[in-house]
């Protein structure tokens, strides 16, 4: 029976297939990469612009299921298919989803570079707004945003958690928890690069009313809380 989720499997195929050069099927330089994606039941198309689809290695993980015979591999949490209607033994099912987990994450990392700069665009209009409204200074660009991204590995430098470039919004949130948002080490200054730093949503609300020794505080009590 093939168990329900594969998240730990998957993470370690991403870890081992996209950090080893000489696996072909999972590079650039591999011209059967879009034949892959047909044969995943994915569109052989190439798309124009970053699509902005979940990352397996975020948030996400893949629930994998078997329904009158046929096998079903999701992104958990989305309605994003990765195998569809399969049909052959467990251990075929198996590599059919390793291989389209794969090429997902291919596709992801191929458009990582665009999500940064609608992130980078984003942020910038929105705090440099913000401080001008506010009479704080203002010396961020795009590009150094996006760099700022890149230099943190598109983690939260607070916590360490990837950020969820993803555009789609919950209907339970106003906000996205792991979008990358843009936190100012101390509110008294303004959006200067030496004071600011790149955090998930989630943590720049909870830092922002009491700081960073509160809400440190907090994360050590629910741990040592809920400790098994």
């Amino acid at each position: 029976m093939v168990a329900k989720s594969t998240r730990g499997h998957v993470a370690e195929w991403l870890r081992n297939g996209l950090q080893n050069p000489s696996d072909k099927t999972y590079t650039v330089e591999n011209t059967d990469k879009f034949a892959l994606l047909a044969a995943s039941g994915l569109s052989n198309d190439p798309p124009e612009k970053p699509l902005n689809p979940p990352r397996l290695s975020n948030v996400f993980g893949v629930k994998q299921y078997r329904r009158r015979g046929r096998g079903y591999a999701y992104i958990r949490g989305t309605s994003i298919a990765l195998v569809r209607g399969f049909v052959g033994d467990d251990d075929a099912f198996t590599a059919a989803v390793k291989r389209a987990a794969m090429e997902h994450e291919y596709r992801t990392k191929a458009s990582l570079d665009g999500w940064r700069e609608d992130a980078a665009v984003a942020l910038h209009k929105g705090t440099s707004r913000r401080a001008a409204s506010r009479g704080r200074s203002y010396t961020l660009s795009v590009e150094w945003i996006k760099s700022l991204f890149i230099a943190a590995g598109d983690r939260c430098q607070i916590t360490g958690m990837l950020f969820d470039y993803t555009p789609a919004k919950n209907e339970l949130w106003r906000r996205r928890p792991y979008a990358p948002s843009l936190d100012r080490k101390d509110n008294t200054v303004g959006y200067d690069t030496t004071n600011v730093r790149a955090v998930c949503v989630c943590v720049n609300i909870a830092i922002n009313e009491w700081g960073l020794d509160n809400f440190a505080k907090m994360c050590r009590a629910f741990v040592e809380r809920n400790a098994t």
